[in-house]
C-alpha cells in the first residue's frame, strides 16, 4: 500500500482530529446546532450504545479521511461508497469507546477492511423480465448475465419456509429470469446486477429495434426493478352507465411478448456487433467511446420503456448525443452531419446515397420536435412514426460506433474525424453529380440546394 508521504501525513492529523474528545458534541449540544438530517449525518455510535456527534473541524476531518480510505482499502471495488462512510463511523465509534487517541493510517485501513471483508460474499442474484417470450429453447446467456425460463427448483433448494417459497412462486412464475453471479456486499452487488441487467434489456431492445418496421413501437423490455411497475399492473378501469359492464385497462395495453426462437438467438449472439457491445457494456474499459456507449444503452433501455412519445423522442435523442455532442461544437449541426456520414458511408451503410437530402431534412424535424418537448414544454406533438424513426437511427448509431470502438478508436474526437471525412465525401460526391447534371432547358448546370 503506497500512501504519498503528504497524504499520510493529512490522514493521520485526521485520524487524530475525529479520535480526540474535543471533537465530539453531546445529543444536547447537537440538538441546539444541528436540524435532525444533520444530527444522523454527524451522529456515531459507540458498540456499548453510546453516542456522540462530531463537531464542524471533525466532520470536516472525518469526510477527508473516508475519501481516502475508499481511495485505498483493499475491497473498495466490491462494496458502495456509502459502505465505506458507515463503516468508516462504526470504527470511530469502536476505537473510540476503546480509549484510542492516535492511530496510523494502515491500522485505520486494516479495521475497516475486516469489518468490510465480512460482508463480502457470492450472491446469484435473479429477477423477472416480462416482454419477452422464449419459444423453443429454455436459457440465453449473454457474456455474464443468462436469461432463462422460470425453476421452482431454484427455489426448493432454498434455505427458506416453504410458504415463503410458495408465495414468491406466484409472484415470479409469469415471466423469464434475469440471472448473474457477483461477489461483494449485497447492497454493491444489487446495483451492479441490475446495471448489467438494464445494459442488457437495452442491447436487446436495440437488436429487436432494427428488425422491427415500426422500431421501437410494440417492444418494451421490462425488468422487475424498483420502481418500475409490471405489466399485470391494472392503471384504470370503467363501467359502462347503461349495462354496468366493467372494463379494465392497463397502462401496457397493446404490447405483446416479442417472441424468439432459438435459431434467432444463436444467430443474434454470432453477430459481430452483437459481440462488440457486448464486450463494451460488460468491461472494464474506460475510454472515451466505451463510457459514451454505456450511456448511450442506458438511454435506449430507458427510452424503450416509457409510455410517454415525447419522453421516448427526448430519451432517443439522448442516446445519440452521448456520441455527437463535443465541447465548442453546435449540437445541431454535429448531430446532423455526423448522423448523415454514419448512416450513409459506415459499415454497415443503413441509408442510401440517393436519399441524403431528405435524411438531412428527416434529422433536422425530429431534432426539432426534441427541443420542442425539451425547452418549449411541448406535447401531443410526437407521432408513434417519428419514434420508430429515431428509434432505428439510435440504434444503429450505437452499433456502427460498437464498430469503430473495436477498430481501435479511443475517442469521441476521433469519431467526428471519421464522420467528417464521410460527410466531406458526401459533399464531394454530391458536387461532382450536379456539375455533371445540367437543366434540360437551358443547358446550365444544376446549383447544389441541398
Amino acid at each position: 500500500m503506497e500512501i504519498h508521504p503528504e497524504k499520510r501525513r493529512t490522514a493521520e492529523a485526521d485520524i487524530a482530529a475525529v479520535l480526540k474528545a474535543t471533537g465530539h458534541l453531546t445529543e444536547l449540544q447537537a440538538l441546539n446546532e444541528f436540524d435532525f438530517m444533520e444530527r444522523i449525518y454527524r451522529e456515531v455510535r459507540k458498540p456499548s450504545g453510546g453516542k456522540f456527534y462530531l463537531s464542524a473541524p471533525a466532520n470536516t476531518s472525518f469526510l477527508r479521511l473516508v475519501d481516502v480510505i475508499g481511495e485505498f482499502l483493499p475491497s473498495k471495488d466490491l462494496v458502495s461508497d456509502s459502505e465505506v462512510f458507515r463503516t468508516c463511523k462504526a470504527v470511530m465509534g469502536k476505537l473510540c469507546e476503546e480509549g484510542y487517541r492516535k492511530l496510523d493510517v494502515e491500522s485505520f485501513i486494516s479495521a475497516v477492511e475486516e469489518v468490510i471483508a465480512a460482508t463480502i460474499h457470492a450472491h446469484r442474484f435473479y429477477t423477472t423480465l416480462d416482454g419477452l417470450d422464449f419459444v423453443d429453447f429454455t436459457e440465453l446467456r449473454i457474456g455474464r448475465l443468462v436469461i432463462q425460463r422460470p425453476d421452482f427448483a431454484i427455489l426448493q433448494g432454498s434455505d427458506a419456509h416453504p410458504e415463503t417459497r410458495d408465495h414468491l412462486w406466484k409472484r415470479v412464475d409469469g415471466a423469464l429470469w434475469l440471472t448473474e453471479d457477483i461477489t461483494g456486499s449485497r447492497e454493491e452487488c444489487e446495483r451492479r446486477f441490475f446495471e448489467s441487467v438494464r445494459s442488457v434489456c437495452g442491447l436487446l431492445s436495440l437488436s429487436f429495434t432494427m428488425a422491427a418496421e415500426w422500431g421501437v413501437s410494440g417492444i418494451r423490455l421490462s425488468p422487475c426493478m424498483d420502481t418500475r411497475a409490471r405489466p399485470s399492473t391494472s392503471s384504470w378501469f370503467s363501467l359502462t352507465t347503461d349495462s354496468n359492464v366493467l372494463c379494465v385497462s392497463s397502462s401496457w395495453k397493446g404490447v405483446q411478448a416479442s417472441s424468439l426462437n432459438e435459431i434467432v438467438a444463436n444467430d443474434l449472439l454470432d453477430r459481430d456487433w452483437f459481440q462488440n457491445l457486448t464486450r463494451i457494456i460488460q468491461g472494464n474499459c474506460q475510454s472515451d467511446v466505451a463510457q459514451a456507449l454505456r450511456r448511450g444503452i442506458y438511454w435506449f433501455f430507458d427510452a424503450q420503456l416509457d409510455t410517454s412519445l415525447e419522453m421516448q423522442m427526448v430519451k432517443f435523442w439522448s442516446c445519440i448525443e452521448c456520441i455527437f455532442s463535443f465541447l465548442n461544437v453546435q449540437t445541431t449541426k454535429s448531430i446532423r452531419d455526423g448522423m448523415t456520414g454514419m448512416l450513409i458511408l459506415g459499415g454497415y451503410k443503413l441509408v442510401d446515397v440517393k436519399d441524403k437530402t431528405q435524411l438531412r431534412k428527416d434529422i433536422k424535424r425530429l431534432y426539432d420536435l426534441r427541443c420542442g418537448a425539451v425547452h418549449d414544454a411541448k406535447h401531443s406533438h410526437v407521432t408513434e412514426r417519428d419514434v420508430a424513426t429515431v428509434s432505428k437511427w439510435a440504434a444503429w448509431v450505437m452499433i456502427e460506433v460498437a464498430g469503430l470502438a473495436a477498430a481501435g478508436v479511443q475517442t469521441r474526437a476521433e469519431i467526428k474525424v471519421q464522420t467528417d471525412y464521410w460527410f466531406d465525401l458526401l459533399q464531394e460526391q454530391n458536387s461532382t453529380a450536379k456539375a455533371k447534371e445540367n437543366c434540360p432547358t437551358c443547358g446550365n448546370a444544376l446549383q447544389d440546394l441541398s
